[in-house]
């Protein structure tokens, strides 16, 4: 079958989607030969509800799709393992199978941010960086990222200062972010959703990044 894309990637909001885009705009799949495209229907909800609809005009269009949203947002269930195998199964259940993967980062995207926190406090602010860094590292626990990992940085307080100047979590953040943070930091982040993002991606098209 003569398909026009190699994969489609449902990405629930602008945020996943402005990331995520970059990360494959700097570490290009299969070269950069792959044809790939994006849907963003918005939320995270709508994503979860909608998946099956809104891909299947896809179907015969693309090989592979790639569909990622956040876990923490209003549902029932009790954990991302039993989210992933709802979206997984419908998608499988209406002509994926084999060929789709669904990535539930637990709890949202800012988790995967906090991987490196030198680039991060870079990114939020060039001029306090050094201030930035020892702010999240405050906040950071001992082993793992904050429960919250989005309310940790939308609070972030330096000392005699009530909040970063110019720091917003906006488009431009989230590719700053996405086009700086070390490949080598890429390459060993053990985030469950983000080893399964890397696995797909390299079954797929060869080794990512």
């Amino acid at each position: 079958m003569d398909r026009d894309l190699d994969l489609i990637i449902l990405a629930a909001d602008r945020s996943i989607r402005t990331a995520l885009d970059a990360l494959l705009s700097r570490f290009p799949l299969r070269g950069g030969s792959a044809r790939l495209d994006f849907l963003v229907p918005g939320t995270d909800s709508v994503a979860f509800h909608q998946a099956v609809e809104l891909l299947r005009g896809y179907l015969r269009r693309a090989k592979y799709a790639l569909m990622i949203l956040d876990f923490q947002w209003s549902h029932n269930f009790p954990n991302s393992t039993d989210m992933y195998a709802d979206l997984k199964g419908r998608l499988d259940r209406n002509g994926w199978s084999e060929r789709c993967e669904v990535i539930v980062i637990d709890p949202m995207l800012e988790s995967w941010a906090w991987a490196d926190i030198q680039t991060l406090a870079r990114c939020i602010s060039p001029k306090y960086a050094p201030q930035v860094q020892q702010a999240l590292m405050n906040q950071k626990p001992a082993h793992g990222k904050p429960a919250d990992p989005k309310k940790a940085l939308r609070d972030l307080r330096l000392p005699g200062i009530r909040r970063v100047p110019g720091f917003k979590l906006d488009d431009a953040f989230y590719n700053e972010l996405a086009w700086h943070i070390p490949k080598q930091v890429i390459l060993r982040c053990q985030d469950p959703s983000f080893v399964k993002l890397r696995s797909a991606l390299s079954s797929w098209f060869g080794p990512w990044p």
